[in-house]
């Protein structure tokens, strides 16, 4: 089963209508990246543009557990497109939490993905990034890849990147 396949289904094998990507004002994490409300741990967003938002989480899985959201309102991986425009968006969301992970625990190990519906809490696009190990241990189990009936729960976000990096155009290729 590829990440090509499950980008294309929906959570019960159907199509997935693709989100507008504008503002909903019944997502907390639209409303985080507005400005509109503070992160639920009452901890102070970390960094934020127009295109990101990055906060601590409310329920850490790992002594440094960091969300990179999008700002625009994307319900989940699965709602991306191969091309430059989603390539980028995923490439700065992963840059932005390599840096902060380095910025708050330089020395530890680290772990960055994203959860596939219907496997992630809130419909919104966003990255896990960790300083590792898990805490307690057994949080681990939620960020990995587990195969179900419905699709994997986990993808990282290399795997992602793969999958969404541009095509090289006709030209591209005829030079190689």
């Amino acid at each position: 089963m590829t990440l090509s396949w499950l980008l294309s289904r929906g959570v019960c094998g159907g199509q997935r209508q693709v989100a507008s990507r504008e503002y909903d004002s019944s997502c907390v994490f639209c409303r985080v990246g507005s400005g509109e409300e503070e992160p639920a741990n009452s901890k102070a967003v970390l960094h934020k543009n127009d295109r990101m938002v990055a906060f601590h989480d409310r329920s850490p899985a790992a002594d440094v557990h960091i969300l990179v959201c999008s700002v625009a309102h994307i319900e989940s991986a699965k709602d991306l497109k191969r091309g430059e425009e989603d390539f980028k968006l995923v490439s700065d969301m992963l840059d932005l939490g390599k840096t902060l992970i380095a910025e708050l625990a330089p020395q530890d190990e680290t772990q960055y993905g994203f959860h596939l519906p219907p496997f992630n809490s809130v419909d919104h696009l966003h990255l896990h990034c960790f300083a590792l190990p898990f805490r307690p241990a057994w949080k681990a189990w939620k960020y990995k890849q587990l195969p179900t009936p419905l699709g994997t729960t986990y993808l990282t976000a290399s795997e992602l990147l793969k999958e969404l990096r541009p095509e090289p155009s006709v030209s591209e290729t005829a030079s190689i």
